[in-house]
């Protein structure tokens, strides 16, 4: 039991080294263990460790479009190549675990020509076995904070195993693990994005529900983060799949599927908006599934020249990389990637 009040004892470290049976002799230094003149505190609090980087891993973003310095991508599962039903797997046509590889090599090489470090997490582990089939939608398992992760837990059954897995992923590097939805809660990492250093944006739906939203609101609001919820329409997977934010002051938007209530609080904070119209493009080709390098900067599938022309002419740098193999498996690399470090955005 916690109390504010002391022991009645004129000589409380003593006193505690007596319980203990090993109390100093008369006129005896007690020692620091027992709160002597060694004993100190500590006085930084725990994002100050993380940022140091000594014991934690250093970890944390506070907005969507700074540059990014560390990521997570994970090689196809072996369990991929039984995966006979795509319907029961959430998937859209039966994976190609070789594909997949391929493309998931030919984005880890982007980002290290990118000046981002890639780390990859292994699909089996001692004493885990084989991760489920999506252990590849990393986006989803995860969000970076200043303070360390937030654990994802998927709303499906077929993915119910996957944050053991990330969890493993994180440790091994050192990151740490804040929390995992507990009770009836859901939250996946791809429906919440960081507005600035104190919004974030959370879609609510068929991934995350309410009560997920609500557990990230408590757990964030010691750090003064508003945490803003917006219900997301029917056909959406993930916030992440309707709003992009390419800069501090620029968003790339699906112009159908956007919530009105998002659409407004963007523009009320001084975001100019590219909507993007519907579009096989859009729609089969997921122009809009991309990865933030920095300020203005992205990497999309490719396969989407009209999108890609659209955001040039908006003085957008833009990267492609192929993504069919993945899409199959109804992802491109915003949800292959676990965007872990970011420096902050202008």
């Amino acid at each position: 039991m916690c109390t504010d009040h002391p022991p009645s004892s004129a000589n409380q470290p003593a006193a505690a080294a007596a319980s203990a049976g090993c109390a100093p002799g008369a006129g005896e230094a007690v020692p620091a263990t027992y709160g002597g003149a060694g004993f100190t505190r500590r006085a930084a609090p725990h994002e100050d460790d993380v940022r140091e980087g000594v014991w934690w891993t250093k970890v944390g973003q506070v907005d969507e479009h700074g540059p990014l310095l560390r990521c997570m991508l994970s090689w196809p599962s072996p369990s991929l190549d039984a995966v006979d039903d795509p319907e029961a797997a959430h998937m859209l046509a039966r994976p190609d675990r070789a594909a997949m590889r391929g493309e998931i090599s030919a984005l880890a090489e982007l980002y290290a020509e990118e000046g981002v470090e890639v780390w990859m997490a292994e699909p089996a582990l001692p004493g885990l076995g084989v991760a489920p089939p999506n252990f590849l939608v990393l986006r989803d398992l995860g969000l970076s904070t200043p303070e360390g992760v937030v654990l994802g837990r998927p709303t499906a059954p077929v993915r119910a195993g996957e944050p053991v897995f990330m969890q493993a992923a994180l440790a091994a590097r050192g990151v740490p693990c804040l929390a995992l939805p507990r009770g009836g809660a859901t939250f996946e990492g791809a429906d919440a994005l960081w507005l600035d250093r104190n919004t974030l944006l959370v879609g609510v739906g068929r991934r995350t529900n309410a009560e997920g939203c609500a557990q990230l609101a408590a757990l964030l609001w010691a750090r003064g983060v508003e945490v803003l919820g917006f219900p997301l329409p029917a056909g959406v997977q993930h916030l992440l799949g309707v709003c992009l934010l390419l800069d501090a002051d620029l968003a790339v938007i699906d112009a159908e599927r956007c919530p009105p209530s998002l659409r407004a609080l963007l523009k009320h904070r001084g975001l100019r908006l590219i909507e993007l119209q519907p579009s096989a493009e859009l729609r089969q080709g997921r122009s809009n599934n991309g990865v933030v390098l920095r300020p203005r900067e992205l990497v999309i599938p490719a396969g989407n020249p009209e999108t890609e022309a659209l955001l040039r002419a908006e003085g957008i740098r833009v990267l492609s990389r192929p993504m069919g193999a993945c899409l199959a498996a109804a992802g491109a690399m915003g949800c292959m990637t676990a965007t872990l470090l970011r420096a902050p955005g202008r």
